[in-house]
């Protein structure tokens, strides 16, 4: 099988959903000994590139149209419908695939330029019908309207194109379903396990936030610091580090502030992983990391989206209604090593749940309902 692996964020980024994705089905194609060929696509207006002698397509898009999820879907769309006419691509397109495969619903273009004879794969982390519909500059009842029509008039008429979509959520994969894609289907995360470290072992972080380079995580980033960190924890001495490239990013420069440009090791040496997911796009992987490193988390709602996490495995609040009540939970978690330790202990326990096993059982099922035991382009591979 000859499978051409549309990554859309450029280099593989460890704290990237799309990346998250993208590589766990790499991991799937390679178990089966089929020859995956990476593309990535860079994005040069919005910072997004890829490591040098990587196959890639570049995307011409405004440079502040990504700041704006609305925007940034209509922008991807069409820079990616024209791309998928240039040269590169067509080239590209010429040679024999059986699969082409991508995270993302703008790569659709890509998808529809190839033959009919390949199959057509998406994996869905998020919806940018409801990235949209997280503005909290207008009514909620006008965000349900926008998330309503985005994603049955425009959303699922893409899923449509391709042959099989993969949901990381039950509840995403039955919406689609109402809209008449009939090729929707669930397939559970995995979540890769760590060392855990143990216990208030080598905690040199107070906080961390860890995040890609996306708009998303850093609006979200931004936020918790005006909103929480500054009025509510900055004055009681407690330091934020920011890990990823997203510390890249972050324009302030605050003598309480440690910014890593690796997640590396981070997690294990951290009292408390604060994940203030709402505008980034999932798969939230930090909140995956870090209770797979057994730490303590507290995120919110859309931080444990298609995570299988119980109660007592983490701490979930709506920041953005409650940050004076976030910063006290936050407060309450630092002076308490036991319930820290408690919820490490849970946390651990997740990548058992969202095992590499029960992810691949899964892609097992959805493969078979595809006549691929036949290799069309093996000899000509």
């Amino acid at each position: 099988m000859r499978v051409l692996l549309y990554h859309p964020w450029g280099r593989f980024d460890p704290a990237c959903g799309a990346s998250h994705a993208a590589l766990a089905h790499r991991d799937y194609f390679r178990a089966h000994d089929w020859d995956v060929h990476c593309v990535m696509q860079q994005i040069p207006a919005w910072g997004v590139t890829a490591p040098e002698g990587e196959s890639t397509i570049a995307l011409n898009c405004a440079p502040n149209s990504a700041q704006d999820p609305g925007t940034e879907f209509n922008q991807l769309l069409y820079a990616s419908e024209r791309a998928a006419n240039d040269r590169a691509f067509r080239t590209l397109a010429s040679e024999p695939w059986d699969v082409f495969f991508t995270t993302d619903v703008c790569a659709t273009p890509f998808a529809y330029a190839l033959p009919h004879t390949t199959q057509k794969i998406l994996a869905v982390g998020d919806s940018y019908a409801r990235r949209a519909a997280t503005s909290e500059l207008v009514p909620h009842a006008v965000r349900e309207a926008e998330y309503k029509f985005t994603f049955g008039r425009v959303e699922a008429e893409l899923y449509r194109l391709f042959d099989h979509i993969l949901f990381s959520t039950e509840a995403d994969a039955n919406a689609a379903r109402k809209h008449s894609v009939k090729s929707a289907c669930h397939i559970p995360l995995w979540v890769r396990a760590t060392n855990v470290a143990p216990p208030q072992a080598c905690e040199e972080h107070d906080i961390t936030i860890c995040g890609s380079e996306h708009s998303g995580d850093l609006a979200d980033l931004e936020w918790f610091y005006r909103h929480v960190y500054l009025p509510h924890l900055r004055a009681c001495g407690i330091r934020l580090t920011i890990a990823g490239s997203v510390a890249d990013r972050f324009p302030v420069a605050d003598l309480r502030i440690t910014k890593l440009p690796s997640t590396v090791g981070v997690y294990e040496a951290s009292r408390v992983i604060v994940a203030p997911a709402h505008s980034a796009a999932g798969p939230y992987v930090p909140v995956m990391d870090a209770m797979a490193a057994g730490r303590a988390v507290v995120t919110t709602p859309l931080g444990l989206r298609a995570l299988n996490a119980p109660g007592d495995a983490v701490i979930s609040i709506d920041m953005r209604t409650d940050s004076s009540g976030t910063a006290a939970v936050i407060r309450e978690l630092l002076a308490a090593p036991g319930w820290r330790k408690a919820l490490g202990t849970r946390a651990a326990q997740i990548p058992a749940t969202h095992s590499r096993e029960r992810f691949f059982a899964a892609l097992d099922a959805v493969w078979e309902l595809h006549t691929f035991t036949q290799r069309p382009f093996a000899n000509a591979a």
